[in-house]
């Protein structure tokens, strides 16, 4: 019988490798899973078994150094800043999550909220960071080089074309179309947003 724990990374795996808190809790109700059910805040079982397997949260860092030492203890890592609420398996379980690298998905559906929003799909950055890794393109930095486990699997995606010049959803190629870029350089190649530098462009 699989444990909690292994319930979950299973609930990874068949969401894509990365999901909202919202989306495991359908995901477990639509399952009728009995240890889910049975508890009386099932949700906050989810994101307590999440935390304490994730070395980004408090939770994991008050463990045993026995514990933290363990990778096989370090599951989850966060997608965005801590309380999104937004969680990827990590990286080294990728090979059990058969992530497609040729696969494409479209983005930059306008939605309107009070002003306009372009949608991401969250695939096409796991993607963009399995093919790019986690240096920045333009100076290399790299936050865990740096910041050391606060800085862990941290970096931002630029599109290339950025989305606001988009009139529609189109098809992204991670490989081809995002980068990685670190919070400075991805600040400056937008600093005139009439005229967004490339990389290149950036170096000189």
């Amino acid at each position: 019988m699989a444990t909690w724990t292994e319930e979950i990374v299973s609930a990874f795996q068949e969401l894509g490798g990365i999901s909202r808190y919202k989306e495991l809790y359908s995901y477990f109700s639509s399952k009728n899973i009995k240890d889910y059910n049975a508890k009386k805040d099932g949700a906050a079982q989810i994101r307590g078994a999440i935390e304490s397997h994730s070395r980004a949260s408090e939770v994991f860092q008050k463990k045993s150094s026995n514990y933290k030492n363990n990778p096989s203890n370090d599951l989850f890592t966060p997608i965005g800043n801590l309380g999104d609420g937004f969680w990827g398996l990590n990286t080294s379980l990728t090979s059990d999550i058969k992530l497609d690298l040729t696969s494409v998905f479209s983005e930059g559906s306008q939605k309107k909220i009070y002003t306009t929003k372009y949608e991401r799909n969250p695939k096409n950055r796991a993607i963009a960071i399995e093919v790019h890794g986690y240096n920045c393109a333009a100076c290399d930095f790299n936050f865990s080089d740096v910041y050391g486990d606060l800085g862990d699997k941290f970096i931002e995606i630029h599109h290339i074309k950025p989305l606001h010049s988009l009139n529609e959803a189109v098809v992204i190629d991670p490989k081809l179309d995002l980068i990685p870029l670190c919070s400075n350089c991805h600040r400056m190649i937008h600093r005139n947003k009439n005229n967004v530098l490339s990389v290149n462009e950036l170096k000189l």
